[in-house]
């Protein structure tokens, strides 16, 4: 403890007995007598998936470096006094390379999770959290990740998904398969959050209500801050709707209509709008691109980017 500060050496000891507090004092702080370049954060990215080949369910995992490359488990280890993660991949397919390492449920379950758990930065950039149902033994706290993908397994998903939509860190949503219907007004609210980056929704059996629609374009208008921006999901909204709006958006933009082609522009940005027989699509340039097609005359599968 020789080169801890007073304050918080007093402010220890007050919690120790006699005793402890002698061992304590005998203790050389060796981490803080080394430089401090040594102890910066080495930053490492994990995937865990099974392998269900030959009839045989096997568990993966690899680490990553900061760069995405993958590195040896040894490696990794070797600089676990300072390692934090990332980010978690819960894979859906083989991924082959030669720093895989195998694992047994029970190592998962005993382990690994709980490496995780204690290894995870406070404020971890993303989770796929799209194949396995880990819910009753992987607790990441009250985390919030900058970017989230998943899967609606139970209860627990949605209690992850609200978290998020409420949160101002998470800025990138994406969610696959099938989800409750419940969830479609919480999606809208996140299209309104300040900083959103993208929502991504890939399922043929969920759809966002009309108003996910107008709530992009009317933040692409009027919302200067609302650039770099992604949306891709299936709408509730008919053909006669973009007609509709291309005529209410006449008076703030200088619009054209030319056979089934739309645009939108404003000083900094515009908005094409094509319509097919069996599709619209939508584009614009500088800051918005928008792609969508529509299904049955009613389902609009809606790509929107805003670069």
């Amino acid at each position: 403890m020789n080169s801890v500060p007073l304050i918080f050496s007093l402010a220890v000891q007050a919690h120790l007995k006699l005793d402890d507090i002698k061992t304590l004092n005998h203790v050389d702080s060796q981490t803080w007598q080394k430089d401090p370049e040594t102890h910066k954060s080495e930053i490492f990215d994990l995937a865990l998936y099974k392998d269900f080949k030959e009839d045989r369910q096997k568990w993966f995992f690899f680490f990553s470096n900061s760069d995405y490359v993958p590195v040896s488990f040894e490696f990794a280890m070797a600089k676990q006094a300072t390692l934090r993660l990332r980010g978690v991949y819960l894979v859906g397919e083989f991924v082959s390379n030669h720093f895989i390492r195998e694992s047994s449920p029970d190592q998962i379950e005993n382990r690994l999770l709980p490496f995780i758990q204690e290894h995870l930065e406070s404020r971890p950039e993303y989770l796929d959290y799209c194949n396995y149902d880990l819910s009753t033994k992987f607790d990441f706290g009250r985390r919030v990740f900058d970017s989230l993908c998943l899967r609606y397994f139970n209860e627990v998903s949605l209690e992850i998904l609200s978290r998020h939509v409420e949160s101002k860190r998470c800025r990138r949503l994406s969610l696959v398969l099938s989800w409750p219907s419940k969830i479609k007004w919480q999606l809208v609210e996140f299209l309104r959050k300040p900083g959103v980056g993208s929502l991504e929704i890939h399922s043929s059996y969920f759809s966002l209500p009309s108003e996910a629609f107008f709530v992009v374009f009317k933040r692409f208008l009027q919302d200067d801050s609302f650039t770099n921006f992604t949306l891709r999901a299936r709408i509730d909204l008919e053909s006669w709707h973009v007609v509709h709006f291309f005529k209410e958006l006449q008076s703030e933009t200088r619009s054209k209509y030319d056979s089934r082609d739309f645009r939108w522009a404003t000083e900094r940005k515009e908005l094409f709008v094509q319509l097919r027989e069996d599709a619209v699509i939508l584009n614009a340039v500088y800051l918005l691109n928008v792609v969508g097609f529509l299904y049955s005359s009613v389902r609009l599968c809606f790509y929107a980017f805003v670069g």
